[in-house]
């Protein structure tokens, strides 16, 4: 198990009222990933993982939690 931290991707989403859909839009990853990351799944691929911080600049450790 991961410990992506969903938090910064909430306050993201909250900050530019987005869903989480039009989220997944914005990153141009799929539905299914960021149900993936929610769970703390730790399959998820480094591609989406950089899309993701990315989008919310920050560093990879720190959306880690590590």
């Amino acid at each position: 198990m991961v410990n992506y931290d969903v938090g910064m991707i909430e306050r993201y989403m909250m900050v530019h009222k987005l869903s989480k859909d039009s989220f997944c839009d914005r990153c141009q990853i799929s539905r299914e990933t960021l149900d993936r990351i929610y769970e703390k799944d730790g399959s998820v691929d480094v591609t989406s993982l950089l899309k993701i911080i990315l989008l919310l600049n920050v560093r990879m450790d720190d959306f880690l939690d590590m």
